[in-house]
């Protein structure tokens, strides 16, 4: 599967399935789509890579367990084709597998490929995937699984996993975040010693996102992933098919389309009124209890950095930050305004994921991968929900 920033929470699940079986998780580089890569890709058919723990760092990317645990650490794909060359591996092909699983709950689907990997009395597996035809999405957790609620049941159990618990920010992303972090500095007068406890960060998908919007509308889906976590605001409810009307398979009525679009694809005014009410709900939520206007003035004053992460590269985003600037931001810094080697560059995304992370209020898309990454990783953080909104 190509990679995209989907690729993180399979590879995460992966993972943790393969430590509760008491093997060695097998990663390898992530593969991007040359639509989707920062740089001009060769006119050859390969696509580019970047090293997995150039993006992230932890288990999953060949890091420690915690000391004393004896689980097997991670391996490349290349180290695997030594120590398990294909004639020694058993191969598990999806299509024996996931077919009882179409509709089942997550724990079940956890459990099912847990206990085949557990009890297989083979050293070297690997899970082979089934023909288009047979399974267009053959990963053990496919989209169906992460674009509906089957995932939420595993929330519990996997936020506290040393999966989880042990994911963190690689170097290259460190390097890049510590190299802009004069972006992030609107008020000299502060005493935080972290500028991102005055920032509000934004993710904007534009681009051929419009395409994915009319999608999700015409599957009439819900929101992705931990997106979906019960706990969080600004929940979506797919809106019902009126009753007497009938639609071709794949269709949606244009006034869902309509609804669809308002939350996956908002327009500038929308998101400067989310962005003003997720702004003064966090303010409010931060200054209960408190007894003098004074004190509501000086919280007001310490959000008061805007980022925007956005790949629009169009006059569009020129002309949103001048509709956000009359909320009196103090700085609207863009991910254009990002300096970046081109190293950094290369993990561009995971860079803009590690500064929603680390600000003080995210405001995502409900329907992106990335979304529901950086919602795992600031509620692993300690984050409150309420600092973590939709448009």
């Amino acid at each position: 599967m190509f990679a995209s920033t989907i690729a993180i929470p399979v590879r995460l699940l992966n993972t943790w399935l393969a430590y509760k079986s008491n093997r060695a998780y097998v990663f390898h580089d992530f593969i991007w789509e040359k639509s989707h890569y920062p740089w001009p890709s060769s006119t050859d058919d390969s696509n580019p890579r970047t090293p997995l723990n150039a993006l992230i760092s932890g288990p999953s990317a060949g890091g420690p367990w915690d000391p004393n645990d004896t689980a097997p650490r991670s391996i490349s794909e290349a180290w695997f084709d030594i120590v398990c060359p294909k004639q020694e591996r058993r191969f598990i092909n999806t299509r024996d597998v996931k077919p009882d699983l179409h509709s089942a709950d997550g724990k079940v689907i956890f459990e099912k490929w847990r206990k085949l990997l557990d009890e297989a009395p083979e050293q070297c597996i690997e899970v082979q995937a089934a023909t288009p035809g047979e399974d267009p999405f053959p990963e053990t957790f496919d989209i169906w699984f992460w674009s509906s609620p089957r995932s939420v049941s595993l929330w519990d159990e996997f936020k506290s996993s040393p999966v989880s618990r042990l994911l963190g920010t690689s170097r290259n992303v460190h390097s890049a975040i510590d190299d802009n972090l004069r972006l992030f500095h609107a008020d000299r007068r502060r005493t935080s010693n972290d500028p991102f406890d005055s920032v509000l960060a934004i993710h904007v998908r534009r681009g051929d996102f419009k395409e994915a919007c009319i999608e999700h509308a015409e599957q009439n889906s819900t929101f992705y992933n931990w997106n979906l976590l019960p706990f969080l605001p600004d929940k979506f409810h797919p809106p019902p098919i009126p009753s007497g009307v009938a639609l071709a398979p794949g269709k949606n009525t244009p006034e869902n389309e309509s609804i669809f679009l308002a939350r996956c694809l908002p327009s500038q005014e929308s998101i400067a009124s989310t962005v003003r009410n997720a702004r003064d709900e966090y303010l409010q939520a931060r200054s209960q209890g408190a007894l003098s206007g004074r004190l509501n003035r000086n919280l007001r004053r310490s959000l008061d950095v805007l980022y925007i992460m956005s790949n629009d590269g169009t006059a569009w985003l020129d002309v949103l930050k001048k509709t956000l600037r009359k909320d009196g931001w103090g700085r609207i810094v863009t991910s254009r305004d990002l300096e970046l080697t081109a190293e950094q560059k290369d993990v561009g995304v995971a860079v803009d994921m590690d500064i929603g992370r680390r600000s003080a209020v995210f405001i995502g898309n409900g329907w992106s991968s990335f979304t529901s990454n950086v919602v795992h990783r600031r509620l692993l953080d300690g984050k409150e929900p309420i600092s973590i909104r939709f448009w």
